[in-house]
C-alpha cells in the first residue's frame, strides 16, 4: 500500500491495520493441491460455546421439577381469606415442627409437597419501633423479608417487643399469618409465616429469651403449566440453534467450500497450499439478537414461582447444594442485562451515539452476572430500601381491602429485571465517559480479543507459533476505533466470532488472517459522510477487504475515536460473494 505523502499518523494507522495487499488483476493461477483442516480444539470450543447457550433453558430444572418426575401441587383452599387464612396457617404449623424438621436446618425443601421452608431465631425484648425502623433494626436477612405484607411486619416487630418473662401470656398458635401470590391475577402460589417460643432450630423449646420464625412458601405445580413450560424451552432450543445456523455456521461451511475449491486468493501461486481453520465463538451473534434475549427473560418470568423459590434460598448459605444450585438457576439471569444491551443498542444507533457506550465483553458480564445476581439477589432482603421498595412494588397493584392478602409479583419482578438489567448498561456509559484517547493497536492479533477468546486461543499451538509479521485482518476493528458509528452493535463485543485462518505453502506459514463478519460492520449505504464505498478493484482475496485508498491521508488531528470519515476506506468486494471480512 502506497504510503506517500502520508503523516505520522497515517503511516502507523496503516501499519496496524495490516489490510490486504492490493495485487493485479489476471487469471487465476493453477494450484498444485490445496488441502483444508478444522482446527480440532478449536473447532470443539466453538461447539461447546453454541451448546452452552442452546441448553440455557434447561438449567432450569437444576431447581425446577420436569413435568414427569412430580405430580401437581394445587391445593383446595377457600376463596374467603379468613378461612384460607386459618386453613393454611394450621396446615403448616402442623407439617413443620421442631421435632418433624432435620435437627440444626434452617431450609428445608419439601419437593414432594413443593414446600420451602426457612427458619430463624430472634431475640426478644426489642424496643417496639414503627414499620420502617423496626425493618432495618431486626429483621434484615429474615428469611422471605422482602415479601412480607405490612401485616406480617406489624406482627413480627410487635411480638419482638414482648419481654421474656411474658411469652407464656403469648396466644403461640395465633402468632402467624398467611397470604397468596399471584401473577398478573394467576395464583402461583402462597406463604405462610409463624413463630414459635424457644429455639426450634437447636430444639431448645424451653428458652425463653428466643422464638423461632418460620417462613413456608408453597408453589402451586399445574401440569399443563409444566408441560407448555417444557415445550416452550424446547422451542427457544431450536430457535438458538437455527439462528446460530444461519447467522454464523453456514458462513464458515462457505468458507470452507470456498477455500477447498480456490484457495485463500484470487491469483494463487504455484505449489502445494495448505489450509487450517480456527472457527469462532458464535455466542455474540446470538446475544446481540433481542428476539432471543427477549425469549429467555420471558421464560424466566414464566417461572416467576420458582424465582420466588431462589430469592428465598438466596437468604441462606448452610445448606451448601442449595446454595450452588440456586447461584446457578440465578446466572441464568444474565438475560436480563442481555435484553437490555440490546435495546440500548438500538437507542445509541437511532440517535446516532454509538460513541458514548463501550462495548461489552459477553464472557465478562456473564461472570459478573453470576457473582452480582445472586448479590443482588441477597440484598433485596438485607438492605432496608430495598427490602421496603420490594415490599411496596408487590402491593402496588392490590387494592387497599386485600393489602396483607395477597401480593402481586408482576411489577417486583420488573423491578427485580430492570435492577439486575441496568448494571452492564451503567458499566458501558461510565466507562466510555471515563476513557482516554485509544491507542493505536494490532487489530489482526488474536490478543485483541475478549477474555474467554483470549485464553481460549493461546490454549491452539497453531496460533502461539504465529509471528505478528505474517498476520493480516482485523481492520474492520481499526476502522470502530476511530469512529463508532460502524457498529453493527455498540453494545456488545463481537470480536469473539472471528475467525483465524493460516495458509500454509511449501509446508511454511505464508500469512495468518482475522476474518470478520462483514456483518458485524454498518456501512452507511445511505449516508453520504459516513458510507463505506465499493471499491472499484476486485479484493485479491476470496472475502472482502477493508483498504484504505492510497491517495488518502489521515491528517494528525483527526487521529482520534468517533473522528474519521468513512470516505477513507473502501471495501473491495471478492468476485464471488463472502460473508467475511478481513
Amino acid at each position: 500500500m502506497n504510503l506517500d505523502g502520508a503523516t505520522a499518523c497515517s503511516s502507523r494507522l496503516l501499519l496496524r491495520m495490516r489490510s490486504a495487499r492490493v495485487f493485479a488483476l489476471g487469471p487465476t493461477a493453477p494450484a498444485q493441491s490445496i488441502t483444508l483442516r478444522r482446527d480440532r480444539l478449536g473447532l470443539a470450543l466453538s461447539l461447546f460455546s453454541m451448546l452452552n447457550i442452546a441448553t440455557m433453558p434447561f438449567k432450569a430444572y437444576l431447581s425446577e421439577c420436569w413435568p414427569w418426575t412430580a405430580p401437581p401441587v394445587v391445593p383446595e383452599l377457600p376463596s374467603n381469606y379468613t378461612l384460607f387464612n386459618a386453613m393454611a396457617l394450621a396446615a403448616n404449623q402442623a407439617a413443620y415442627t421442631a421435632s418433624s424438621l432435620p435437627p440444626k436446618a434452617t431450609y428445608y425443601s419439601d419437593t414432594k409437597e413443593s414446600v420451602q421452608v426457612a427458619r430463624q431465631t430472634l431475640r426478644l425484648g426489642r424496643e417496639p419501633l414503627e414499620y420502617a425502623e423496626c425493618i432495618d433494626a431486626y429483621l434484615l436477612g429474615v428469611p422471605g423479608l422482602v415479601f412480607y405484607t405490612r401485616a406480617q411486619v406489624d406482627l413480627v416487630c410487635r411480638v419482638l417487643a414482648v419481654t421474656p418473662n411474658a411469652t407464656s401470656s403469648v396466644d403461640w398458635p395465633h402468632q402467624g399469618s398467611c397470604f397468596r401470590g399471584r401473577f398478573l391475577g394467576f395464583e402461583i402460589g402462597y406463604a405462610c409465616l409463624w413463630l414459635t417460643p424457644g429455639d426450634a432450630i437447636l430444639g431448645d423449646l424451653n428458652a425463653t429469651d428466643v422464638i423461632t420464625l418460620n417462613y413456608a412458601y408453597t408453589e402451586m405445580r399445574y401440569d399443563k403449566w409444566l408441560w407448555a413450560k417444557l415445550g416452550y424451552r424446547i422451542g427457544i432450543t431450536m430457535f438458538v440453534v437455527c439462528r446460530m445456523w444461519s447467522r454464523y455456521y453456514r458462513h464458515c461451511v462457505a468458507l470452507e467450500r470456498a477455500l477447498r475449491s480456490f484457495g485463500h486468493m484470487r491469483q494463487l501461486a504455484p505449489g502445494p497450499w495448505r489450509y487450517e481453520l480456527v472457527v469462532g465463538d458464535p455466542t455474540a451473534i446470538v446475544l446481540l439478537d433481542p428476539w432471543i434475549a427477549a425469549a429467555f427473560v420471558l421464560d424466566m418470568w414464566f417461572s416467576c414461582s420458582t424465582l420466588a423459590i431462589a430469592i428465598l434460598r438466596a437468604t441462606q448459605n448452610a445448606d451448601v447444594v442449595v446454595f450452588f444450585l440456586n447461584t446457578l438457576y440465578l446466572s441464568r439471569t444474565v438475560w436480563f442485562a442481555f435484553l437490555a444491551l440490546s435495546l440500548v443498542a438500538h437507542g445509541l444507533q437511532r440517535y446516532q451515539k454509538e460513541q458514548l457506550f463501550v462495548d461489552v465483553d459477553p464472557t465478562c458480564l456473564t461472570i459478573a452476572v453470576a457473582v452480582y445476581g445472586p448479590l443482588a439477589t441477597w440484598l433485596n432482603g438485607n438492605l432496608g430500601i430495598l427490602v421496603r421498595l420490594g415490599q411496596w412494588f408487590i402491593t402496588l397493584t392490590v387494592p387497599d381491602k386485600n393489602r396483607g392478602q395477597v401480593n402481586e409479583a408482576v411489577f417486583g419482578s420488573a423491578f427485580y429485571t430492570s435492577g439486575l438489567a441496568c448494571i452492564p448498561v451503567v458499566y458501558g456509559f461510565l466507562m466510555a465517559a471515563a476513557r482516554r484517547q485509544r491507542r493505536l493497536r494490532d487489530y489482526s492479533n488474536r490478543r485483541y480479543n475478549g477474555v474467554k477468546n483470549r485464553f481460549l486461543l493461546n490454549l491452539l499451538s497453531s496460533l502461539r507459533r504465529v509471528s505478528p509479521n505474517l498476520a493480516r485482518g482485523g481492520t474492520v476493528y481499526a476502522l470502530q476505533a476511530l469512529n463508532a458509528r460502524y457498529k453493527s452493535c455498540p453494545t456488545i463485543s463481537l470480536r469473539g466470532a472471528d475467525c483465524y485462518l493460516l495458509c500454509y505453502k511449501d509446508g511454511a506459514l505464508n500469512e495468518t488472517i482475522r476474518l470478520s463478519l462483514l456483518q458485524s460492520l454498518q456501512l452507511h449505504p445511505a449516508n453520504a459522510e459516513l458510507a463505506v464505498h465499493a471499491s472499484t478493484e476486485v479484493s485479491p482475496y476470496i472475502f472482502n477487504t477493508l483498504v484504505v485508498p492510497p491517495t488518502v491521508t489521515v491528517p494528525m488531528a483527526t487521529c482520534t475515536v468517533g473522528s474519521v470519515a468513512a470516505s477513507r476506506f473502501e471495501l473491495q468486494r471478492p468476485a464471488a460473494a463472502s460473508a467475511w471480512c478481513m
